[in-house]
């Protein structure tokens, strides 16, 4: 009796493994184009524009330059480099670049990546759920 009802169990499971169908992620880029065109289609220019004084509004350029920060506040140099850099398209780069930029390395495992997800019915990430 009990191999009959294992029998079953496994049948079962077999049938509902081929049954599924795969599954289709995001493509690697999508965070970076959905900033981009989220941005695009906000009021971010104007707000830049006529809030904060930034006349160029995302066609701004800034500069990454941490000689500017406190020795202590500093992104390890190594992970700058062959991290940060590499994601813009230059430097200094457009606002709209840089946040294009900075949605992309959200997406990079480690140590941005794990902290990225959010469990909205308790409003925290989920490091803070599981008490980490």
């Amino acid at each position: 009796m009990i191999v009959r009802n294992h029998t079953k169990l496994l049948f079962s499971i077999l049938i509902l493994l081929g049954s599924c169908r795969g599954v289709y992620a995001f493509a690697a880029n999508t965070h970076k184009a959905l900033t981009e065109n989220a941005t695009l289609s906000s009021h971010t220019s104007a707000y830049l524009k006529n809030s904060v004084g930034i006349k160029q509004g995302l066609a701004f350029r800034v500069t990454l330059d941490q000689s500017i920060l406190p020795a202590g506040e500093r992104i390890p140099t190594a992970q700058f480099e062959e991290r940060i850099l590499p994601e813009l398209p230059s430097n200094p780069c457009t606002i709209l670049d840089f946040l294009g930029a900075g949605a992309h390395l959200e997406d990079i495992p480690l140590p941005w990546a794990r902290h990225h997800f959010h469990a909205p019915i308790a409003n925290k990430g989920t490091l803070n759920i599981l008490g980490e």
